[in-house]
């Protein structure tokens, strides 16, 4: 019988080491498989933003929507990984949801500016009115007074007449007084 090869007892060995290289190698390489894509996965990631943003936006709560959008977009700017193409659109789409969400924050406050103003104006429409009101009531009532002092005045007039007209017959009895004959055409005894 012979002597028994050194090698033959490493042999398993040997071949347990190999395959726990090649399965470490591969494990490595799905990895890094993975890891590049699992990050960037728009089918869970952007779906679940998406629908967060749209929910935020319907509730008319933008600023709560911009800064969730602000949060994803600081997220993938950190991630390495840059030339990835779907993360590069990703981030591009995020930015112009920040940018429309900006832009509709901007008109929010432009519209409630507006509003403000509008109701400002209404206010002064109603104080001036009440005032245009009392204005023609004061109106009306000097009007009366006008109307009342124009009769006053018009009586003025007549006791104007009247009185001229008394005046002119004193003068004729004064001139009566003093020359009965001229008046009874006799003539004078001078």
């Amino acid at each position: 019988m012979g002597a028994k090869p050194v090698f033959k007892r490493y042999e398993n060995i040997g071949y347990f080491a190999c395959c726990i290289v090649i399965g470490l190698f591969l494990s490595g390489c799905l990895h890094a498989v993975f890891l590049r894509e699992l990050p960037y996965s728009i089918d869970t990631n952007e779906k679940k933003y998406l629908i967060a943003t749209q929910r935020l936006v319907s509730d008319m709560d933008f600023q709560s929507a911009e800064r969730e959008t602000q949060r994803i977009l600081e997220y993938y700017s950190s991630v390495s990984g840059m030339n990835d193409i779907i993360l590069s659109n990703y981030i591009e789409n995020t930015r112009i949801i920040s940018d429309l969400l900006t832009r509709i924050m901007e008109d929010e406050k432009k519209k409630q500016a507006f509003i403000r103003e509008l109701l400002l104006k209404e206010e002064k429409i109603k104080a001036l009115t009440l005032k245009a009101g009392s204005l023609k009531k004061k109106a009306d009532v000097q009007q009366e007074q006008l109307d009342d002092m124009e009769k006053v005045f018009e009586k003025l007039k007549l006791l104007e007449n009247e009185k001229k007209r008394l005046q002119k017959q004193i003068e004729q009895l004064k001139q009566i007084d003093l020359n009965p004959n001229k008046i009874i055409d006799k003539p004078d005894p001078a």
